[in-house]
């Protein structure tokens, strides 16, 4: 759809924006299960101050919490940061309003 729509069958969004983003809106997608590189800069994003606002009925893991595997501290403590600020789960089917 996204092809036939814009032109290009990818994202368009690269995570050097992330950086620079004071809003970050993350619309039906799971992070967590088909895209595990966006967490690590969506958590930054929060912890910088960004608001991260999440729109998906599904309540997946890695959109509420990351706990980067890459950072012994993290993995030894068992500890884990919001990768956003808001988490909306509108109930199935009523995505469609938004």
């Amino acid at each position: 759809g996204m092809k036939d729509t814009i032109g290009v069958g990818k994202g368009t969004v690269i995570f050097d924006d992330f950086e620079e983003a004071d809003a970050i809106f993350v619309i039906g997608q799971n992070p967590g299960t088909n895209h595990p590189r966006m967490l690590e800069p969506l958590r930054e994003a929060v912890k910088r101050g960004a608001q991260v606002i999440c729109l998906n009925p599904l309540k997946e893991r890695g959109l509420e919490r990351f706990q980067n595997p890459q950072m012994p501290i993290e993995m030894l403590s068992n500890g884990s940061e919001p990768t956003n600020t808001a988490y909306l789960r509108p109930a199935l089917g009523g995505d469609m309003a938004v």
